[in-house]
């Protein structure tokens, strides 16, 4: 594609005007990484409290159970952990959507309450860009 402006007769770009450009374009990038990196120091705490949560409240079903084998069969402990290990998978596939959506709620919940995202908007950043990285992740999750 080729620019014309007032500055150039012949049809191209002047090479100052391409040096702004880039340096536009890598100091966005560089605010952009800053703001993502900030944004998953939110998130990933968040997901590892709900998956524990979550895992744990969906194991508490399972785990009067094997309480039940371990005080009344005789049941080795290490088997039992062993039993455990072997829920977790199934219990994971459960609870990882929802800690996801907790993280993302609980996130961005706190981002908005200290008007964060408002201050974002303010200073230019699309809402589109805020929340891209955040929502590919849970879709990766899920």
């Amino acid at each position: 594609m080729v620019f014309r402006d007032k500055f150039s007769s012949e049809g191209r770009v002047p090479e100052k005007k391409i040096a702004y450009y880039f340096c536009e374009i890598t100091y966005n990038l560089r605010i952009m990484k800053i703001i993502n990196r900030y944004i998953l120091k939110e998130f990933f705490p968040a997901l590892l409290l709900g998956l524990f949560v979550f895992t744990f409240v969906l194991l508490l079903d399972r785990l009067f159970a094997l309480i039940s084998l371990f005080l009344t069969k005789k049941v080795g402990f290490f088997l039992i952990l062993r039993l455990f290990y072997h829920l977790l998978p199934s219990l994971f596939s459960l609870t990882l959507p929802m800690a996801t959506l907790f993280a993302l709620l609980f996130t961005f919940g706190r981002l908005s309450e200290e008007n964060e995202i408002t201050a974002l908007q303010v200073s230019g950043i699309r809402i589109r860009s805020i929340t891209s990285l955040p929502l590919f992740l849970s879709l990766l999750f899920t």
